[in-house]
């Protein structure tokens, strides 16, 4: 019983040492958004982000909007938490994305539950550029 006590308490301890920041909010992101779903974020759940070597956020999910731009299941972020309209994926996916990854061509692949990406079949797994438009070199699963 000790020994577990000390292991827990030694998890605690590791989690302090090594975390990030001292768990703070960072109110220099997406500063418009007050929370509660009354802000600027995203209309939906975010599923999973990654960041890109730019210090870009790719942010994916349930949502249809951020920022009162159309983004259906997928938006890149700046640092700050604003959208980066250059990153355009059109009318995105028809369901849920729940996974992104980010390849070291800059490529991301995306997995979720859904059929088509801007209407092409891609049954829960497609292939984006770096702009966010389809690569329709990947093939459609299950066609």
């Amino acid at each position: 019983m000790t020994k577990i006590f000390f292991t827990i308490i030694f998890f605690l301890f590791s989690i302090q040492l090594f975390s990030q920041n001292d768990g703070r909010v960072d109110t220099s992101f997406n500063p418009s958004d007050s929370g509660f779903g009354w802000g600027e974020g995203a209309n939906g759940d975010v599923y999973s982000s990654v960041v890109q070597p730019d210090g870009k956020i790719i942010i994916v999910g349930s949502f249809t909007i951020y920022q009162s731009f159309s983004r259906n299941g997928i938006a890149r972020l700046h640092q700050d938490g604003t959208i980066d309209v250059g990153f355009n994926p059109g009318i995105g996916v028809n369901g849920v994305i729940k996974t992104v990854a980010l390849l070291p061509s800059g490529k991301l692949m995306i997995g979720g539950i859904f059929t088509t990406f801007n209407g092409v079949i891609k049954n829960n797994i497609a292939l984006l550029n770096t702009d966010g438009s389809l690569d329709t070199s990947f093939p459609a699963i299950g066609t």
